[in-house]
């Protein structure tokens, strides 16, 4: 399977994509939730979420280690957490919604690296 060289202009736009992509998981994460019933896993778009922020991760920043990526979206997820525990904004911090952040992250970040090469 061909795979993809990571040229500097893939790795940036890479980059700029992550640093939107963590914006928007951000502020979606601790908006207040409407009343009713939920019509999504709430686990599974943890997984999903993090498994695009861990490919973009990655992509974005080759030279460094898959452990030293991880460690960083675990860290982002946990503060996810911290912030939704923290505030009284109808949102709340669960233990297993760190750990499908941190199942999609591992998952996004070693498919990326599987698919990209160095130029």
């Amino acid at each position: 399977m061909p795979r993809i060289p990571m040229i500097p202009l893939l790795e940036r736009l890479a980059q700029i994509a992550l640093v939107a992509a963590v914006c928007l998981a951000f502020a979606v994460a601790i908006m207040p939730t409407g009343e009713g019933p939920s019509r999504y896993n709430d686990k599974l778009v943890h997984g999903v979420t993090f498994f695009v922020l861990g490919g973009l991760t990655a992509a974005g920043f080759r030279r460094h280690s898959a452990l030293a990526l991880f460690a960083a979206l675990t860290g982002f997820g946990g503060l996810i957490e911290i912030v939704q525990w923290a505030t009284d904004w109808g949102r709340s911090a669960e233990l297993a919604d760190l750990a499908a952040d941190m199942v999609g992250g591992a998952i996004g970040i070693a498919i990326a690296r599987f698919i990209t090469r160095e130029p």
